[in-house]
């Protein structure tokens, strides 16, 4: 539960477009790819407010934190999606995408 005063930090998971993967036949077996992102809750009079730590701009409310997490999940799919769109719009030369890990330092 959530303190008056801090926020309090939640991971949220999206369900985002389909990777490809082979068996060891050379079967294509799709399978959903998972991002994982923080969501941070912060009490407020009439609900909750909710932000993404990783995506500034991302930010919503509901009356509930239930609500709250829904409409956040929305909301992150809306920038994922207008991101990704604003990319292949501006395509210009040789454009080449990739995936970038890196580990993530624990909260204190």
């Amino acid at each position: 539960m959530c303190a008056r005063i801090t926020p309090c930090s939640r991971t949220v998971s999206l369900a985002l477009p389909l990777v490809i993967l082979y068996d060891f036949d050379m079967n294509i077996k799709q399978q959903p790819r998972v991002n994982t992102f923080t969501a941070v809750f912060k009490k407020v009079r009439g609900g909750y407010t909710v932000w993404i730590e990783e995506m500034p701009g991302v930010i919503s409310e509901g009356k509930s934190r239930k609500q709250a997490e829904t409409n956040i999940k929305d909301a992150l799919k809306l920038m994922l999606e207008t991101n990704r769109t604003a990319v292949s719009k501006d395509k210009v030369g040789n454009i080449e995408r990739s995936f970038v890990s890196l580990p993530v330092p624990a909260i204190a």
